[in-house]
C-alpha cells in the first residue's frame, strides 16, 4: 500500500478557487503524470497546485513515488471539490489531506 499526503492548506486553495470559478459541479483532480498535484477541475488560468510531499517535480525525486501510488502510466482521479473541503473542515487540526492506495482502491484520509 502507499499513501501521498498534501498540505492541507494548499489543497483549500485549490478547493476554493475550483469553487469560485465553476459553472457546474465543482471538482478537484488528483494528477499522476510529471509529479503528482491536485488540480481544479474548472479553469487553470491562475489556478493554484498543490503537489503531493516529495512529487513535485522542481524539487523532489518524484517518479518512484508516482508509480507506487499511480502505476507507470498517466493517472487522474475526479473528486469532489465540496466532498474534500468538508473532508478537511470536519478535522479542522488537520494539517494534510492524504490518500492511500491498495490496488484499484483509494483512500482519504486527514492527519
Amino acid at each position: 500500500m502507499s499513501q501521498l499526503k498534501f498540505k492541507k492548506q494548499e489543497v483549500l486553495d485549490v478547493i476554493e478557487h475550483s469553487i469560485k470559478n465553476s459553472t457546474d459541479k465543482p471538482q478537484i483532480l488528483l494528477v499522476g503524470d510529471e509529479g503528482v498535484y491536485i488540480m481544479t477541475g474548472g479553469p487553470t488560468v491562475g489556478a493554484p497546485i498543490a503537489y503531493a510531499s516529495g512529487c513535485d517535480p522542481e524539487k523532489d525525486d518524484w517518479y518512484d513515488l508516482k508509480v507506487n501510488a499511480f502505476g507507470g502510466d498517466d493517472g487522474v482521479e475526479y473528486l469532489g471539490a465540496e466532498d474534500m473541503k468538508k473532508a478537511i473542515e470536519s478535522h479542522p487540526s488537520c494539517k494534510y489531506l492524504g490518500f492511500k492506495f491498495k490496488g484499484r482502491n483509494m483512500e482519504v484520509f486527514t492527519v
